[in-house]
């Protein structure tokens, strides 16, 4: 079985973005963009859920990023972590997220607003990363905050999220409290 995305109880407005993320190889700190393929070790999956409600602002969850971004369940990471050499081009790489195989996203790197290597000069600039760390690549347009009456998961739903030659990530999403090991 899949690992579940929980909903947190009481909380309705739970939003989900399919993004290319990078691993870092080596430390890293102060990297021109134009160095930052050297620090990669490699790219992996995530599914970057979010809970928008009652956050301010509708376009950007307002300023509570710890509690829109991280609770349990969030985020999850994987299948795979491709090696960098094996990625031919990585801002050219298709997106796809479905929710209960209605495609919801459908995008690519070439449409990020910022590419990988300046988040990870940005990043650099900012903090030391160490092997192992990963930079959430964010999501090119086409998500869903952007549509005009979004969908928000709920219990009962499958999330799917797929990168072209990175993998595919899918989960039941179920109500917090349904699961035995909660």
């Amino acid at each position: 079985a899949k690992d579940p995305i929980v909903m947190p109880r009481g909380r309705t407005n739970i939003d989900f973005e399919c993004e290319f993320d990078v691993v870092i190889g080596k430390k890293a700190k102060y990297v021109p963009s134009a160095n930052a393929l050297d620090y990669i070790f490699g790219y992996t999956v995530q599914i970057d859920v979010s809970d928008r409600g009652g956050r301010g602002d509708r376009k950007m969850g307002g300023s509570d990023w710890l509690i829109g971004k991280n609770h349990d369940t969030f985020g999850p990471l994987g299948p795979f972590i491709v090696p960098k050499e094996f990625v031919k081009d990585p801002m050219n790489i298709k997106h796809t997220f479905t929710l209960n195989g209605q495609v919801m996203q459908d995008s690519n790197t070439n449409r990020m607003s910022h590419n990988i290597f300046e988040l990870l000069e940005y990043a650099s600039n900012i903090l030391t990363l160490n092997p192992g760390d990963v930079i959430s690549g964010g999501s090119p347009a086409g998500t869903n905050i952007e549509r005009a009456e979004p969908r928000w998961m709920r219990a009962g739903d499958t999330a799917t999220c797929a990168i072209e030659g990175i993998g595919t990530q899918t989960h039941p999403v179920v109500a917090e409290g349904t699961l035995s090991t909660q």
